[in-house]
């Protein structure tokens, strides 16, 4: 077998300290070999088998203490190296969750510009925060880029990619950054600023710190290597210079050039007034009239857009009574599959999500206001999304139900009039904002 020259070496030092534990071994065998023939025959025999077992039993110690100090020696250099100089630190395999205050603090001391695609890391909110701050005030620059929480679509796939149970939690979290981030751009908007991606987005987190030298360091939490090319999950720092610091700053500028400023001036000022219409899709007859009647005065409405789940029973009727009110009113439908043909025939703008009951987020998400027609497991869950999300919900023929705050799952409407007349009212309120 050939050997390369790289593993000479070691194999070469291997094999000497094998030897001289042989070595000192034979000496033991051969001590009590003597003891065993000649120890109680002649004087010489007792001394030489004596001298040879000890002679043996100190290398053999020996060997075995000073390869342990070797190895203690080396191991502390190597920490020192890892520790203490730039390359070592570059070359460490650190998982983000564990970096403190002050290694934030040294990775940022020197650098210019942090560029951060990031999800939604609360250590931003602290104990990073006085980092931040500090780093902008002494004028270094910041860019953030991140999902953007008001795509339901991409919060429901990045909160199941990411272990979180719902996806308005996720929602909530990526919220709260963009809020601290964004209340600091607005305080240096020459030094901070901040821009949401939708579907597909970001899918990983990557935090490069640059020098106006061309030096710099970085830590990602990724899928190896690139954004979307392979499963492997790698956790390191990494330092600018290699393939992969220039993997990660294309990719990043990729996702700015794409991205959005954060917040949107007005998210709804183009769309309308967003009115959710929900309920079950096998319905009784009081209950489709109830959601037509619910249509039709919504589509009295010019500015108003009716959004529902876009299938049959409660999400049929209300578009229906729209359409007879006004022929051109719109009708959007956030359908489960990818087949645009399974909305019903009332629906003017079908979005084939492909998400399944993942959809409920989404539609929710896109509202001003709910009005909740009937009652089932679906419909709860739009409701539950909705109060979570600071939606206000009006309830037609939906059961009272006390959350542990003591106040009502949805406000209660005494029929079609009072719960159209409360949604607008709040849904124009939350428009304007």
């Amino acid at each position: 077998m050939t050997v390369s020259r790289q593993r000479q070496p070691r194999l070469f030092t291997l094999a000497r300290r094998q030897s001289y534990l042989v070595a000192a071994l034979g000496l033991v065998a051969g001590g009590m070999i003597v003891l065993a023939l000649f120890g109680g025959r002649v004087d010489w025999g007792e001394e030489l088998g004596s001298t040879l077992l000890s002679a043996g039993l100190f290398a053999a110690v020996w060997q075995v203490a000073v390869d342990r100090w070797q190895r203690q020696a080396l191991a502390e250099t190597l920490r020192s190296v890892m520790t203490e100089t730039e390359a070592g630190l570059a070359l460490q395999e650190v998982r983000i969750r564990d970096i403190a205050r002050s290694d934030l603090e040294k990775m940022l001391r020197g650098a210019q510009e942090l560029s951060a695609v990031c999800l939604f890391d609360s250590r931003w909110l602290d104990p990073w925060a006085p980092v931040l701050n500090g780093f902008v005030a002494a004028g270094g620059r910041a860019r953030f880029c991140a999902p953007d929480p008001e795509d339901g679509r991409l919060m429901a796939m990045l909160a199941g990619r990411h272990n979180f149970e719902n996806p308005v939690d996720f929602q909530i979290a990526v919220r709260k950054l963009l809020d601290r981030i964004g209340r600091l751009a607005t305080a240096h908007p020459d030094r901070v600023q901040v821009r949401t991606v939708v579907a597909p987005g970001p899918s990983y987190t990557a935090y490069l710190m640059l020098r106006d030298d061309g030096r710099g360091v970085g830590m990602t939490r990724m899928y190896n290597h690139r954004m979307h090319e392979g499963r492997q999950l790698v956790e390191k720092t990494f330092a600018q210079g290699g393939d992969l610091f220039a993997h990660h700053q294309d990719d990043f500028q990729s996702l700015w050039s794409k991205a959005g400023r954060y917040p949107r001036l007005s998210r709804r000022s183009d769309l309308g007034v967003r009115i959710g219409v929900i309920g079950p899709g096998t319905a009784s007859a009081d209950i489709r009239k109830a959601a037509h009647d619910v249509g039709r005065l919504l589509g009295n409405e010019a500015d108003v857009v009716i959004v529902g789940g876009g299938l049959r029973g409660v999400m049929e009727a209300a578009p229906a009574g729209a359409k007879a009110a006004r022929a051109d009113a719109r009708c959007v439908g956030y359908l489960p599959g990818l087949d645009l043909r399974e909305a019903n025939e009332f629906i003017t703008e079908p979005i084939a999500t492909g998400l399944g009951e993942g959809r409920d987020l989404a539609l929710v998400d896109d509202c001003d206001a709910v009005i909740a027609i009937g009652f089932n497991e679906g419909t709860l869950m739009e409701a539950a999304y909705a109060r979570k999300m600071g939606v206000p919900v009006y309830g037609i023929h939906f059961p009272v139900i006390t959350m542990p705050d003591g106040l009502p799952l949805v406000q209660a409407a005494r029929g079609p009039k009072p719960a159209v007349s409360s949604a607008l009212k709040d849904a124009r309120s939350r428009a304007r904002a």
